[in-house]
């Protein structure tokens, strides 16, 4: 240690007769940690490097998957490639524009006069809008787009572990600064405040809240009965699943439905339907040294929406249920999704079951998922997973009926941590923090169900 304090000391110019002890005590415990810190960082560039050498030598492809846990996939670039144009192949969403690999002649050159044609015709429509005074001045300027900024989103796939028997892989878009960024945050911020008031009473924000109606429902208003049966669908497409015109057309219905006067804010339903023709039909994306334009949806439209659908029924028995949900896949062709129906049905990473009139529910694990995995963060690690396992926590508390499965979750929730690495000091500390927290910590170790079941309990 004395040897690298003068080492660093006669590195930076400093000596005893230059400043007080205490100062230089200071000064050379801060250049200790910084060479430290520099040491650390030249280490770990050097392994990256290392990685990425050893991927690109053996042509091999590493990435996370697309439910943001701590999980990465490593295939070759052969096989990523392949199930990627089998993504195209099975869907018609996307059309094929440019393909460097068709043309002789310089690609880039077709790219950019695409590009500008686009935007030419954009600008020519936003003036459109200004002359006929439909938008005004400062909303012109607001959307008008600046060439030099504009940046050609980019398609890329993440592995779907939940889908790996088809394609495997689930479509990202990256789209900040394209052309149409500006429109498309122009009507985000227009709509979403609207639609979001309105749809509230229908829509589960999160696990905590779906729990909350469900039991509403159930205990409360006493609804559910013994033939009640659960519906849960997730769509396979739920972003592309219309073609724009189509999209165009709900939209402006919804609108038209929940307002006095056609209007949203200052803007006419007609103006919004205007910009959202513009949105969707100007997108194009790069992939792999080809660009496509979309043409159902768009996977950047509101936000990302939950593509989830849970009702109860009790109409008729599950023949008529399944006839119902068939009515409605005959009706409009574009719907494809998947469904479970019955007594027990898992939705929302939840499963509920009906037990003669009595709801019981726990967390669900997919089985053909990778257990014992973290979310994938970026940053300060320890602290952002010291928050997931607070929210799993509370999440086991909300979701499950039983104490018994409250108390294997949480048992998950340690082997989980446990396998990634975390001291049991660590786990124990924030466990029993959290039944501090909450006033409850008799119920760490305890399995009394009826405890577990009271009002003040957790």
């Amino acid at each position: 240690m004395i040897n690298a304090v003068g080492f660093l000391a006669y590195r930076n110019g400093y000596t005893t007769g230059t400043l007080k002890n205490s100062q230089l005590e200071d000064r050379l415990i801060c250049f200790i940690l910084i060479y430290s810190l520099e040491q650390r960082a030249t280490y770990e560039l050097q392994f990256i490097h290392s990685i990425r050498c050893s991927l690109s030598f053996n042509d091999l492809v590493l990435h996370r998957t697309a439910d943001c846990l701590n999980t990465f996939v490593l295939m070759s670039r052969e096989q990523y490639l392949h199930r990627a144009g089998s993504y195209f192949a099975m869907n018609d969403d996307f059309q094929l524009l440019v393909s460097s690999q068709e043309q002789s002649s310089t690609p880039e050159l077709s790219v950019q006069d695409l590009l500008k044609d686009m935007l030419d015709s954009i600008d020519l429509l936003l003036a459109a809008l200004k002359h006929n005074r439909s938008i005004d001045a400062e909303t012109y300027n607001r959307l008008r787009i600046d060439p030099s900024q504009v940046k050609l989103p980019q398609l890329y796939f993440l592995t779907d572990l939940a889908d790996f028997a088809t394609s495997g892989l689930k479509l990202m878009i990256v789209a900040k600064d394209s052309a149409t960024w500006k429109i498309g945050l122009y009507l985000d911020q227009l709509l979403r405040p609207f639609v979001t008031k309105i749809l509230q009473q229908t829509t589960f924000r999160d696990e905590a809240d779906f729990m909350r109606q469900l039991n509403i429902y159930s205990h409360d208003q006493h609804r559910l009965q013994q033939t009640t049966l659960f519906a849960a669908i997730k769509s396979r497409d739920f972003y592309t699943m219309d073609v724009h015109e189509n999209v165009i057309n709900i939209v402006g219905y919804f609108l038209e439905y929940n307002t006095f006067d056609s209007r949203v804010g200052n803007v006419s339903i007609q103006i919004i339907k205007n910009l959202l023709h513009i949105y969707l039909y100007n997108n194009v994306y790069a992939w792999q040294k080809k660009i496509y334009r979309a043409l159902d949806g768009h996977i950047e439209l509101f936000g990302r929406c939950k593509d989830e659908i849970f009702f109860t029924w009790n109409k008729t028995d599950n023949v008529g249920l399944q006839g119902f949900l068939q009515d409605i896949r005959e009706t409009d062709r574009t719907v494809r999704y998947h469904r479970s129906t019955g007594a027990k049905v898992e939705f929302m990473n939840i499963r509920i079951e009906n037990r003669d009139s009595n709801l019981f529910t726990s967390i669900y694990h997919e089985s053909g998922v990778q257990k014992y995995r973290l979310p994938y963060v970026v940053g300060h690690t320890k602290l952002a997973h010291s928050d997931w396992l607070r929210s799993a926590l509370i999440r086991a508390a909300c979701c499950c009926t039983s104490v018994d499965d409250c108390h294997t979750e949480k048992t998950y929730l340690e082997v989980t941590l446990l396998a990634n690495g975390y001291s049991l000091v660590f786990i124990d500390k924030h466990v029993q923090h959290f039944f501090d927290y909450f006033h409850a910590s008799s119920m760490r170790y305890s399995m009394d169900q009826v405890m577990y079941k009271a009002p003040d309990t957790l």
